[in-house]
């Protein structure tokens, strides 16, 4: 006897994968635009600071020194610093009016803390709005997935482009 839930049916062909919605969240928020495949400066701060420069130049940023601010100061009660030379950097501002991110390479580790996670070449700076929370959680969440892959942060720290970074993420 089956059931009325047809559980042992296969899933519809229609019917999104969690990669799916992985890579189609990464594609909402990171455009070629927001990805600097080869960071300028090597201090954390000064990293920082570039980052949300260009967020700035690009319209996506209202304000750098409020938003430097926040991030370092969240920077202060614990590292973003995750391991596998990643970094978060991540705070709540005012300086932005929806979810904003970037990455940035750098070809040198950047110390974002006194430990052996500490050095990171990888960094995913995300700023949101102090009344949102959604977005970031999803965003968050599909990147580190996708950076848990030895083979996928490879193709990210060796990529030339910012095209080529978006390419091996989505990939």
């Amino acid at each position: 006897m089956r059931c009325c839930c047809h559980h042992d049916n296969p899933p519809q062909e229609d019917t999104p994968t969690l990669s799916t919605i992985r890579r189609s969240t990464i594609r909402t928020y990171l455009s070629e635009k927001v990805i600097l495949p080869s960071l300028k400066n090597d201090q954390r701060d000064t990293v920082i600071q570039e980052m949300l420069t260009h967020l700035k130049e690009l319209g996506a940023l209202n304000d750098v020194t409020l938003a430097t601010k926040n991030i370092l100061d969240r920077e202060a009660q614990m590292s973003t610093s995750i391991g596998d030379a990643i970094a978060c950097p991540h705070a709540r501002t005012t300086a932005v009016d929806k979810l904003t991110t970037i990455i940035g390479i750098s070809k040198h580790p950047i110390l974002f803390d006194d430990t052996a996670n500490g050095a990171c070449k990888i960094i995913i700076l995300t700023l949101m709005p102090p009344t949102i929370n959604s977005p970031y959680m999803a965003f968050i969440t599909a990147m580190l997935t996708l950076l848990n892959s030895p083979t996928r942060r490879h193709q990210i720290l060796n990529a030339q482009t910012a095209r080529a970074v978006r390419k091996a993420l989505l990939s």
